[in-house]
């Protein structure tokens, strides 16, 4: 049982009162195991310098110092000391001013023991439960310790940083190195290798790069390391000659272990801004928090400084045009070094315009809607495309670096290449077939020309040569003549018209032009042709 050995102190001027309380009251029972009697304030405040007293019993009024006085002296001594008031006067303000003091409680002479009995009992209850909530606290230090140094790099103006003081105190913190810094170490593949490895064997070398990490972290003046599942926030502290040295020590000292873990976890340090004090760590923690970002444009690099790569990145320039129409007229000449050259100028022209993932994501965004655009403009969309682009922009994590976008984006671009050639293609096929069926519709017009024709297409006559040469390896007056041969070569055969009238049926106003044509596309004139198949 908690407190066994509880000490009450009792005070009163009057000795007949104070002997009548010591005799009436079974201390024994309430599990006192000291009861003290003195006879005025004074006494009882040299006591109370000299021994634990868990609960004071006193009387208000006595000469030179006052229960009530003797209570704010006690207070101060002790803030956990538990006080029962006692006063022949049924005074308001006495009640009052024993509540304000922070008394337990206030009893009136003449004392009723069982009353006062039920007090020492709650008393007894409350000292038993503070020791036992005492002793929680006291096994919970560390998890105070982890809380107050969340809240230390989290918090963001100096009347918070007031009260983190007071726990700081509390915690026997010493705090008083030359500069601070904070390091956010976050293991980027560690999704990848949990798959891989699976949890337990992922924890096992979690573990193992922990122990590093606080191996190292305790060489410095200070140290205070926060773990999440992947991450560690490191606080360092370290009484030296200049933030420059201070910076080129922690590189030096963690460098052993980023080397040694990195190609394992993908491992990546954001190094914050270096404070000279301890209450300013939030924005040390909050530079830490941006370098880790740029991991997207520098995937490469271990140790990353906010403040260093956005100085980097203002000397990054846009190389060329990188307007969304140059990218198009890239596309539709299918120039892939072009494209290529687009796609590097867009990607180098960050993180110099850009300081954050979610502004690449937007700008991004603006090219594949005109990609998109483009596409449906030209009826070569896909659903697998749509799905594709809906992925990405719905999974902000989907490229790990800036250096996927640029694959994606010139994959992309060469898939829409292909598309557009496949629509070429088949848009030229459609163009010769339109005109083929036009020519065999209307061969028999002798005014039917590659004018006409093209005219009907909506598409230029030297286009459509060079169109139907390509589709079709003959030319379109070719085609045409020997369309109108062909017709002859039925006409001859099946019906005994005239020359002169099958010439006219075919195209042809002339009949010896006709004939002239027949004899060079069969080898024979029309009227040799029909003789030899009749004897046939």
């Amino acid at each position: 049982m908690l407190y066994m050995n509880m000490n009450v102190l009792l005070v009163d001027d009057n000795y007949i009162c104070v002997e009548g309380i010591l005799h009436a009251i079974s201390w024994e029972g309430l599990g006192i195991s000291s009861v003290h009697a003195v006879y005025d304030g004074v006494s009882a405040l040299d006591y109370l310098k000299s021994h634990p007293v868990h609960i004071l019993i006193s009387d208000i009024s006595m000469p030179g110092m006052s229960g009530l006085a003797l209570s704010e002296k006690a207070l101060a001594l002790n803030p956990s000391i538990k006080i029962i008031l006692i006063s022949a006067y049924d005074e308001f303000e006495y009640a009052r001013q024993a509540v304000r003091l922070g008394a337990f409680d206030y009893i009136e002479k003449p004392i009723n023991y069982s009353y006062l009995t039920e007090i020492l009992e709650k008393v007894i209850a409350e000292i038993r439960m503070e020791a036992k909530n005492l002793e929680i606290l006291k096994k919970s230090r560390p998890a105070m310790a982890e809380q107050f140094f969340r809240s230390l790099i989290q918090q963001g103006n100096r009347e918070s940083s007031q009260i983190l003081e007071l726990y700081a105190q509390y915690l026997d913190l010493k705090l008083n190195c030359r500069y601070y810094i904070v390091l956010h170490i976050s293991a980027a593949d560690s999704d990848l290798l949990k798959q891989k490895l699976g949890i337990e064997e992922y924890c096992v070398r979690s573990m193992n790069l922990e122990h590093s990490v606080r191996k190292i972290c305790s060489t410095f003046s200070f140290h205070y390391v926060l773990k999440d599942l992947t991450n560690f926030i490191c606080i360092i502290g370290e009484n030296i000659a200049s933030t420059h040295k201070f910076r080129e020590l922690i590189q030096s000292r963690f460098q052993k272990v980023a080397e040694h873990f990195s190609s394992r976890y993908g491992l990546v340090i954001g190094l914050g801004n270096i404070t000279d004090s301890i209450w300013e760590l939030n924005s040390s923690y909050a530079s830490a928090q941006k370098a880790l970002e740029y991991r997207f444009f520098f995937p490469e690099q271990t140790f990353l400084e906010a403040d260093a790569i956005s100085r980097y990145g203002s000397k990054v320039l846009p190389v060329g045009d990188i307007s969304e129409e140059n990218l198009i007229q890239c596309i539709c000449k299918k120039d892939m070094d072009g494209i290529t050259d687009w796609i590097h100028a867009f990607i180098h022209s960050f993180p110099g315009n850009c300081d954050s993932k979610i502004v690449v994501y937007s700008q991004l965004y603006t090219v594949v809607a005109r990609l998109l655009k483009f596409c449906y403009e030209l009826n070569i969309m896909t659903p697998a495309f749509e799905k594709e682009i809906t992925f990405i922009f719905t999974n902000p994590d989907y490229f790990k670096t800036i250096a996927m976008i640029s694959d994606w984006l010139l994959n992309t671009c060469q898939t829409i290449c292909q598309k557009l050639s496949e629509s070429v293609s088949k848009y030229h096929e459609s163009l010769c077939e339109t005109a083929v069926k036009y020519i065999t519709k209307n061969y028999s017009n002798s005014d039917l020309s590659l004018n006409e024709i093209a005219e009907h297409l909506q598409i230029s006559p030297a286009y459509l040569s060079t169109l139907f040469k390509r589709c079709r390896n003959q030319n379109i007056s070719t085609f045409l003549t020997d369309t109108r041969i062909d017709a002859a070569c039925q006409l001859l055969l099946n019906t005994s018209l005239s020359l002169k009238v099958i010439s006219t049926q075919v195209g042809y106003s002339n009949q010896y032009y006709f004939s002239s044509c027949f004899k060079k596309k069969t080898g024979k004139t029309p009227s040799a042709y029909r003789e030899e198949y009749q004897k046939q």
